[in-house]
């Protein structure tokens, strides 16, 4: 590439040297090498982008608004998942499209839902971001410049569905973004072409560092984009220190087992919160846990329960009234939630729950929670 501009740049020392025939000769052949390694640096790549939830939405809006400011990106095309089916009222079925779709359609970026059929190679390059399906070998070949990919964690750990969730329920104290060349039919596993390290915050949950990390990915994603051909050239293959999975959430994942630590319970109400139900059993029914108190919050709580009960047990669950919360015991602590849904009736506070179940003449003794496991 470097030949071609010094050609374009000098043509009086080339006409005179070779001939002015000899000369467009040789740039039309500089310039159909150039095109195929890589077509549009000078103009700005056609790019298609894969997503399909609020991660990679952001990295849509930056590569919309960031990559054409900057000559990125010339053309783009959207492909994201089938607008989901859900029922409202009796038996309405409804079409619920994602934050992509949304965007897309009030910007007019040319949308595709998966699966699609069209051919690609008219675009230089793909670029993925939680988009949740495997694609195929025939798509990527499509694209001059392959098809890249942005990971919310320090790859190879936490490769899977979901990184974010896992790097909460673990406690891990540093995380990441890796950009990565996708391979088929493997998730997360091409050589890494970016990598940089965060630190995730005291406290955070599933939304607030999943908004972190697609800042962060966004921000490195235009970044590789101004010096893609660099970043291939000194691709990182993966080893397999450190190698963990990160599969898709279950609703068991929610289930809590009252042998757990305070510190345990805390971590899966925060990666789990407002996506999967956190549940324990009483009366051979689901009790719903919502709105846990930070255990920070909860230690000068607790401290009072402590010094009135010489006796505690994992799983005994007793209403504080200065707090208004309801405070069931752990092995080293207790943990508090403001609010609960039992059996089938609507959430309420846990004053409500108190008054209604929990009072002396209805409960009598102590009132003991069985795991999520012993729900009838």
């Amino acid at each position: 590439m470097s030949s071609f501009i010094h050609i374009w740049r000098r043509p009086t020392c080339i006409l005179q040297a070779v001939g002015k025939q000899h000369f467009w000769a040789v740039g039309l052949l500089v310039r159909c090498q150039y095109s195929s390694a890589g077509r549009s640096v000078g103009r700005g790549r056609d790019v298609v982008f894969f997503g399909s939830d609020n991660f990679s939405l952001k990295h849509l809006k930056t590569l919309h608004s960031q990559g054409i400011d900057r000559k990125l990106v010339r053309r783009l095309e959207v492909v994201t998942s089938m607008p989901k089916k859900f029922t409202q009222g009796r038996s309405r079925m409804k079409l619920r499209s994602s934050q992509v779709d949304e965007y897309c359609q009030s910007k007019g970026i040319p949308l595709h839902h998966w699966p699609i059929e069209k051919d690609f190679t008219s675009f230089d390059l793909g670029v993925v971001v939680s988009f949740g399906h495997m694609i195929p070998q025939r798509v990527i070949k499509c694209f001059p410049q392959g098809i890249i990919n942005v990971h919310p964690s320090l790859l190879p750990r936490w490769r899977g569905a979901a990184p974010i969730h896992h790097t909460i329920l673990a406690g891990d104290s540093v995380t990441g973004i890796t950009v990565i060349r996708i391979e088929p039919s493997r998730f997360d596993v091409g050589p890494i072409l970016s990598q940089e390290k965060v630190d995730v915050p005291d406290g955070s949950t599933t939304g607030s560092l999943t908004e972190l990390l697609s800042n962060k990915g966004s921000e490195m994603l235009v970044g590789v984009l101004g010096h893609l051909e660099q970043h291939i050239e000194n691709a990182q293959m993966q080893g397999s220190d450190g190698l963990t999975l990160a599969p898709k959430l279950k609703h068991s994942h929610g289930l809590i087992d009252w042998a757990m630590t305070s510190t345990e319970i805390d971590r899966i109400c925060r990666a789990l919160s407002g996506q999967i139900s956190i549940r324990a059993s009483w009366r051979g029914e689901a009790l719903r846990l919502f709105e846990m108190v930070p255990p920070n919050e909860n230690l000068a709580y607790s401290t009072n329960i402590n010094s009135t009960d010489p006796d505690p047990c994992p799983g005994q669950m007793i209403y504080h009234k200065p707090s208004r919360t309801l405070q069931i015991r752990c092995p080293d602590a207790f943990v508090g939630f403001r609010s609960v849904g039992f059996g089938h009736r609507k959430t309420m506070s846990a004053a409500e729950f108190h008054n209604g179940f929990l009072s002396s003449k209805r409960a009598g003794g102590k009132t003991i929670l069985g795991g999520g496991t012993d729900i009838g």
